[in-house]
């Protein structure tokens, strides 16, 4: 874990790939489409987190009066432990912001229960929140059969997103 943080906050390449992914724009569109519904943003293998809570940020920022609940989910307690420490250093404390992490495989995220759905409040006139789910970092390169996570692993419902970055190919398979 230790090497991969190493790694993750020193090469250039994956700093310059962080530096260029349009989080202010994608934050915009987000939160231009949901309107005032509260998001649950679910950051599947979110490691350290960096581009998680950048995004968070521009969510928050986007928002008129700030409903977000963060979940990191990572199966490294390590690097989630980096990722919890990152995200409560780098958002602000205030009412309806909040930030959980859940430590397991994302492959499992049907058997982790309430995460990204109501508020932790037993209120039983809340609405639904609107779930993003995430996958930076190659994550969603990582994935055996993507068409089968989509359609077994993400409980979506219409209104929710899926962000993800993908790499090019630089050759024919």
């Amino acid at each position: 874990a230790a090497d991969y943080l190493a790694v993750c906050l020193q090469h250039g390449g994956i700093l310059e790939h962080r530096r260029r992914l349009p989080l202010a724009a994608i934050a915009k569109r987000i939160v231009g489409a949901t309107g005032r519904t509260g998001l649950s943003f679910v950051a599947l293998g979110s490691g350290e987190a960096r581009s998680e809570v950048r995004l968070a940020q521009h969510l928050i920022e986007q928002q008129q009066k700030p409903d977000l609940h963060l979940w990191l989910v990572d199966t490294s307690q390590p690097l989630l432990s980096v990722g919890l420490r990152h995200a409560n250093e780098a958002l602000p404390s205030r009412p309806g912001v909040k930030v959980r992490g859940v430590q397991g495989s994302f492959y499992h995220l049907p058997m982790f229960g309430s995460v990204g759905d109501l508020s932790e409040v037993a209120d039983t006139k809340s609405k639904r929140r609107t779930r993003v789910y995430i996958m930076l970092g190659g994550t969603f390169d990582c994935l055996d059969h993507e068409l089968r996570f989509a359609e077994h692993t993400i409980d979506a419902k219409p209104g929710d997103w899926l962000v993800l970055d993908v790499h090019r190919a630089y050759s024919p398979p």
